[in-house]
């Protein structure tokens, strides 16, 4: 687990970003969305070499071979729901619960956010034993924290569960070597 950098004056008063509160929660978004797809290009760059050399990105406000999966409202996924979804816009809010993975299955190395006062804690290769942190780690931070709800740290512990794998074919499994 580590604090990657306080996002707090950008999530709760971004000013200068936007003259809405709107846009200033996509300008939010659209930050941290960018910090989840350095983390995962950092984490695993063998998938530049071995599937696309643009590795991880976001694109028009969207991710690029990664999804984005709020365990703390399960109906807020990105970007499997278009920008504007039935719901509206996906928007991380400043304390949230956040799965994110690439999309392929092969290197779907699961990753944590935790978005809380103004701070990003990120837990890494969660589905990879003795590679990063455990599950049980993210539940220690929430339940320590105390401000997430029994069912976010349900979902976190089914974080699998939450998210969207692309596999080439049937045998296809995480490769966590």
């Amino acid at each position: 687990m580590r604090t990657i950098r306080s996002f707090a004056l950008l999530i709760l008063c971004c000013a200068a970003c936007a003259h809405n509160g709107s846009e200033r929660a996509v300008a939010s978004t659209r930050a941290v969305i960018e910090e989840f797809a350095a983390i995962l290009n950092r984490d695993i760059p063998e998938f530049r070499e071995k599937y696309d050399p643009g590795g991880f990105a976001v694109v028009d406000g969207r991710p690029v071979n990664f999804f984005v999966f709020n365990l703390a409202d399960t109906t807020n996924i990105f970007p499997l729901s278009s920008p504007k979804s039935a719901t509206g816009p996906f928007v991380l809010n400043a304390r949230g619960v956040y799965h994110f993975a690439p999309l392929r299955l092969e290197v779907s190395f699961s990753h944590i956010g935790v978005l809380d006062n103004g701070q990003l804690k990120v837990f890494r290769f969660l589905n990879c034993e003795g590679k990063g942190d455990s599950v049980r780690d993210v539940v220690k931070y929430l339940t320590q924290n105390g401000s997430f709800s029994d069912t976010v740290i349900a979902r976190v512990q089914n974080y699998r569960s939450y998210g969207r794998y692309f596999q080439t074919d049937p045998q296809s499994h995480v490769i966590c070597h």
